[in-house]
């Protein structure tokens, strides 16, 4: 945290330093760090719940209920290169280090227990992401003869591969934790300290891809900001499209254009 506020400073101070224009100049390279946070949609979890609600009712008089969490903060980092073909469009690639986080919450309530199981799944990934740029800014000052930003609007294919999986599950019972082991939906749950490490499974696909969006304004210090999202393709490996979960991860970055120091 220390460091990212060091970064966050030493980049405000950057974004003083004088600078002629902020033009489509043909490279750019630098660095992007900033917030990120990522959840895991089920696409039956309305029907998913009535099978638990059926399941348990057949056992006892209680209620059981499956939810994702849509909250996950995290952070994320990239170097980038840039390469402008003209005023108008570019190529550009990334070194991107992303985390995916899949939070599931499950609530089971009986006539004499509230159970509360949370698990948090997060995958450690390095990314390259191909990027191809619009530079829209160029409809407005087309000659950039002013101070003017640099605005980019960006599509591409992000291929990654996934590094490591941690997990976390936190259990309570009745408001308070517990240590104990929760039998749910015919699973037996057990909870952790902290984060523990998930080993992938044997012949899992680690190599993955999918979509990368978004949009960034560069000032003419140098100094932009960025807001991008990501959709991986089959994240959690499910063959059934029926019922594959869908994966997004949205970023809000703060970096610097370091070709600006030698403009």
């Amino acid at each position: 945290m220390n460091l990212f506020k060091k970064s966050i400073a030493f980049l405000t101070a950057l974004s003083f330093m004088p600078s002629p224009k902020v033009a489509a100049e043909e490279l750019h390279y630098g660095i992007r760090i900033g917030g990120a946070n990522s959840f895991m949609i089920l696409p039956r979890l309305q029907e998913i719940n009535k099978e638990l609600q059926n399941s348990v009712s057949d056992q006892s008089q209680g209620q059981a209920k499956l939810e994702c969490g849509k909250w996950n903060p995290w952070f994320a980092a990239a170097l980038y290169m840039e390469y402008a073909f003209n005023d108008h469009i570019g190529l550009g690639m990334e070194v991107l280090y992303s985390r995916f986080d899949c939070l599931m919450e499950h609530q089971n309530l009986s006539e004499t227990e509230k159970c509360n199981i949370s698990t948090l799944k997060c995958t450690h990934t390095i990314g390259l992401p191909v990027l191809f740029t619009w530079y829209w800014t160029a409809l407005i000052c087309p000659d950039f003869k002013k101070n003017y930003f640099l605005g980019r609007l960006f599509v591409g294919l992000h291929s990654f591969y996934l590094v490591k999986c941690d997990i976390k599950r936190e259990m309570m019972v009745n408001g308070e934790k517990t240590s104990r082991p929760i039998l749910f939906n015919g699973e037996e749950f057990v909870t952790t300290d902290s984060f523990v490490d998930e080993p992938f499974n044997e012949g899992e696909k680690r190599l993955k891809y999918g979509f990368i969006y978004g949009t960034s304004l560069e000032f003419p210090s140098g100094l932009l900001l960025e807001i991008k999202g990501m959709a991986p393709y089959n994240f959690c490996n499910v063959e059934s499209k029926k019922n594959r979960p869908n994966v997004h991860a949205f970023h809000l970055s703060v970096g610097y254009n370091f070709a600006k120091l030698y403009a």
